[in-house]
């Protein structure tokens, strides 16, 4: 859970390279599509919730047709908190070059998914900047 109070503080902290990311992904926001939800299963193997990098890796080794896609779910919050939130995420691009999720979810709502267009390197770096899988851009 993230600490409302706190997220000021934690985009001010950020390296200078890690805010001109975030600037970026907020300016790529309105070319972000919602990506389908697909219920996959391969034989034993089940994605598990709240897994998807790991539910994406193993899918693509099972099914080496497909390829990792690793991104952003971006949560604006109706703009009312003074910050939006930008969910490390991975979704499949399957052979017929359609982005699908195969992770499954308790949220009912769908997001508007930002490819990162980088490495899986460049991409898991970030992780020692996510509070609760998170990237923040503060807008006031």
């Amino acid at each position: 859970m993230v600490n409302i109070d706190r997220v000021p503080s934690v985009c001010s902290s950020y390296p200078k390279e890690i805010k001109k990311y975030v600037t970026e992904l907020f300016l790529k926001r309105n070319d972000a599509d919602v990506v389908n939800q697909r219920i996959v299963e391969d034989g034993e193997w089940k994605p598990e919730l709240n897994e998807c990098h790991n539910n994406v890796d193993d899918w693509c080794k099972l099914h080496s047709d497909y390829q990792p896609v690793r991104g952003w779910l971006f949560y604006a919050l109706d703009y009312e908190a003074g910050f939006v939130m930008f969910l490390a995420h991975s979704v499949v691009l399957t052979p017929e070059e359609t982005l699908l999720d195969i992770t499954p979810s308790k949220v009912a709502d769908s997001y508007p998914f930002i490819i990162a267009n980088e490495s899986g390197d460049d991409f898991f770096a970030k992780a020692r900047y996510l509070i609760g899988g998170n990237l923040f851009f503060c807008i006031k």
